[in-house]
């Protein structure tokens, strides 16, 4: 059986266009199955306080 890679990665990534890019091209790099999992950003802290929910 493959081992899943799991892979996190903050939502500041998200907010910023050339470190979005550098993580993606690392990310296609690794090789076998894998899993990301990542933050918001500041879009979803932004919906958060419009629902009235602080971080």
């Amino acid at each position: 059986m493959k081992s899943v890679k799991v892979i996190k990665v903050g939502g500041k990534v998200i907010d910023d266009d050339q470190n979005l890019d550098a993580f993606l091209a690392s990310l296609v790099s690794i090789k076998g199955p894998k899993v990301l999992v990542h933050g918001g950003g500041s879009i979803a802290s932004k919906m958060g306080e419009r629902l009235g929910i602080k971080p």
